[in-house]
């Protein structure tokens, strides 16, 4: 992926254990819209009502498209209106990170009561046991049980 701005290569990068790409030369980011649901819901929006003026950067990096501006609470970003994700200078995403926080991941572990979604779970004692899924019928075991703890989702 290039940057938008100067069409150097962008590195991937985490934060809070989601991935972004930031680049080296101009400290941009580039990231999934999904990451910040507030921010993705409201790019949809004006992007779907064409509310953005073309950017003066490059095409979106995921996928070539020109990006719109877009203005999110005072924090000037651009949004590719093909995919929705987001290009902003360093400063805007130390802003956005400021006013929205960090993304958050969904704790689901009391969804289905007796379900707990730690290691252990659907019968493997650690993470490293997927390791040991050496046959089809340990991946349809496996799968019967993922497929069984969805049922209790929808009862």
């Amino acid at each position: 992926m290039l940057c938008p701005v100067d069409h150097s290569e962008l590195l991937m990068d985490s934060v809070d254990g989601y991935q972004v790409h930031r680049c080296v030369q101009c400290s941009g980011v580039a990231l999934s819209g999904k990451l910040l649901r507030d921010v993705h819901a409201y790019a949809a929006l004006k992007m779907h009502k064409q509310q953005g003026g073309v950017a003066d950067v490059g095409p979106c990096p995921a996928d070539s498209q020109a990006m719109m501006t877009l203005d999110y609470k005072g924090v000037a970003m651009c949004a590719c209106p093909q995919c929705l994700n987001l290009w902003l200078s360093h400063d805007q995403w130390v802003r956005l990170l400021d006013m929205v926080g960090p993304p958050k991941q969904t704790d689901l572990s009391g969804v289905v009561p007796g379900l707990a979604a730690t290691q252990g779970t659907f019968g493997l004692s650690s993470p490293d046991a997927f390791n040991t899924l050496d046959g089809i019928g340990d991946i349809l075991e496996l799968s019967a049980e993922i497929i069984e703890a969805i049922g209790k989702l929808t009862d």
